[in-house]
């Protein structure tokens, strides 16, 4: 079974996953420090997006980002070593002297 987190996050879980005490919440946004919450689902209830702390903090996209991620850096391996593997075959080629 999956554990799906939050996207949005309340006042209480956003402290919580920045390690910070709920009252130190707007301190860092007035500071700069915290983009402001957005207020979608009314002034009494700003959310957090869990992604742009993640971003904010430098912390790798997780799940579907983190999964994309793998596979641009397995696909770019695979295109460097057929590459590599064609430029080999090139300098193998019939004819050609060794080291050339």
């Amino acid at each position: 079974m999956h554990d799906v987190q939050p996207r949005w996050l309340n006042r209480d879980d956003a402290a919580r996953y920045i390690g910070v005490h709920v009252h130190e919440l707007p301190r860092l946004v007035k500071a700069g420090k915290l983009p402001a919450p957005s207020c979608h689902l009314g002034p009494r209830s700003p959310r957090w997006d869990r992604e742009e702390l993640d971003r904010l903090f430098g912390v790798a996209a997780r799940s579907s980002g983190m999964d994309r991620a793998v596979r641009d850096a397995v696909q770019q391996i695979f295109t460097e070593g057929r590459a590599r593997r064609a430029k080999a075959a090139l300098k193998q080629t019939p004819g050609s002297r060794p080291g050339k």
